[in-house]
């Protein structure tokens, strides 16, 4: 009976029920415009590159580096009515999914299992909501698959290199995180200590020259380097000093993400793939590490260990029926889930896209053209309403996080450039900033002409304000 039945969960019927339950969760995920506010920045920059050809961050600021903007900016193109981000999620985890069949696993197991296993290791944690981390990780996996094959093939090496030169210019964290598993692929391809000071200096000195090569096209393409790094090394020396702690349900979660890494101390794999899952280990070790180096524990950075351990987890030597069966028990009882989150989903209540888009649109037919400047305003009026910034410090917080206590005085002094219209979070000038010297630079010289409490959840509130008419003659 266990063999008829994995003889089952290997056929098309299985495949084609997991595709199915699959795409019925990916369905689920339209009941909400987007699910983190994040990646509206990143898009909103790459925005400026494309469009404006402004590269970081002269049209709009966030304190990641530069390559992750050159990706997000491409979804600028396409509508705001379209679930954009859930779209990217979708097309990303797939192209995990494929690296993962054809790089770690040499195709021995069906694509639809392998899909469906990596995508669900998203749940819980980065999701449908198109964050970074769906955007490094596949060039996290693509550094470690060939620094593993890189013994005799410089070539290899080079590769290796592109990617992590390329995930560490997504996101910075990756530094951290890809470098033991790295070391150790390295130290694999060669187990001489000569060979592999020689080859771990070579790569380094490829890191090195990429990444000048890189930050060269960027000046040459307009970038003011030194005021990149120096944007960056302002925010991130505010935004270290906000640090938290992790909940017992987050830990929770940790410690289950990290299990699938303790696989690696026994021998259930095949001899030709015990150190990628060794070095893939290292990677969820080190994803954990920085973790606590940052002191943030977000929701979607629990992904960085996801992924390598979900690779883990589908390394495994499955020729077993045993080990075969538990992971079908496993999939169907996720699939059967899938069904029922759609269920909820039907039966229960969803955004409509245009309701949550009205007032965010009402922006942009005052607007015009005209630039706004973002004054502790939300994101997502700008981002949705298309407007152009004023400013490029245009997140809600990241002008107190560079400026502290020189905040108030950085919007009197946007302010007295005079833009035509300025967006400020509903009520920020009745409350937090009510005594700040550009609030009252603010109701001088500007009127409300629009206003919206937003709803409380997704829908955030703002003002809008037009500069008065100046009398004739005034300068």
């Amino acid at each position: 009976m266990p063999t008829i039945l994995c003889q089952f969960a290997r056929g098309r019927l299985f495949a084609t029920w997991l595709c199915l339950a699959l795409a019925l969760y990916f369905a689920a995920q339209f009941n909400a415009p987007l699910k983190d506010h994040d990646p509206l920045i990143y898009v909103l920059v790459g925005k400026g590159i494309y469009q404006h050809g402004l590269l970081p961050y002269d049209f709009a600021f966030d304190h990641k580096p530069l390559l992750i903007y050159f990706f997000y900016g491409l979804l600028s193109f396409l509508d705001v009515h379209l679930y954009v981000f859930q779209a990217a999620s979708a097309v990303l985890l797939a192209l995990s999914a494929l690296l993962v069949w054809r790089l770690f696993l040499d195709r021995s197991l069906g694509l639809p299992l392998v899909l469906f296993v990596v995508a669900a290791f998203a749940v819980g944690s980065v999701g449908y909501s198109g964050n970074s981390e769906l955007l490094f990780v596949p060039f996290e996996l693509v550094a470690i698959h060939f620094a593993l094959r890189s013994r005799d093939r410089s070539g290899y090496l080079l590769l290796s290199a592109m990617a992590a030169v390329a995930a560490f210019n997504i996101n910075y964290v990756c530094g951290v995180a890809l470098f033991p598993a790295l070391v150790f692929s390295l130290w694999t391809s060669l187990r001489s200590v000569p060979a592999f000071a020689a080859r771990l200096a070579a790569y380094g000195l490829a890191c090195i020259l990429l990444m000048g090569a890189l930050l060269l096209a960027a000046f040459i393409g307009g970038m003011d380097v030194a005021r990149y790094f120096d944007l960056q090394r302002r925010f991130l020396t505010g935004y270290a000093s906000e640090t938290g702690a992790p909940d017992a349900v987050y830990l929770a979660k940790l410690a289950i993400l990290a299990a699938p890494g303790l696989l690696a101390l026994f021998p259930v794999f095949e001899p030709a793939r015990r150190d990628a899952a060794r070095a893939l280990a290292l990677l969820l070790l080190g994803s954990a590490a920085t973790l606590f180096l940052s002191g943030k524990f977000f929701p979607h950075y629990l992904y960085t260990l996801a992924a390598p351990a979900a690779v883990i987890v589908l390394m495994v030597d499955y020729r077993s029926n045993l080990r075969y069966g538990l992971l079908c028990v496993a999939v169907t009882l996720v699939s059967l889930a899938y069904v029922a989150k759609f269920v909820s989903y039907r039966g229960g209540e969803a955004y409509v896209m245009d309701d949550f888009l009205r007032p965010y649109l009402q922006i942009s037919d005052i607007v015009g053209t005209e630039k706004v400047m973002s004054m502790r305003a939300p994101i997502e009026p700008l981002y949705y309403s298309g407007a152009t910034p004023f400013q490029p410090l245009v997140w809600m917080d990241h002008a107190e996080i560079i400026h502290g206590a020189g905040e108030d005085g950085y919007y009197r002094a946007r302010l007295a450039e005079a833009p035509a219209f300025v967006m400020t979070d509903d009520g920020w000038c009745a409350a937090g900033g009510r005594d700040w010297a550009s609030c009252e630079a603010l109701a001088d010289g500007y009127a409300r002409v629009l206003r919206s409490a937003g709803d409380g959840g997704l829908q955030t509130g703002y003002e809008l304000y037009r500069r008065n008419a100046q009398p004739a003659g005034a300068e």
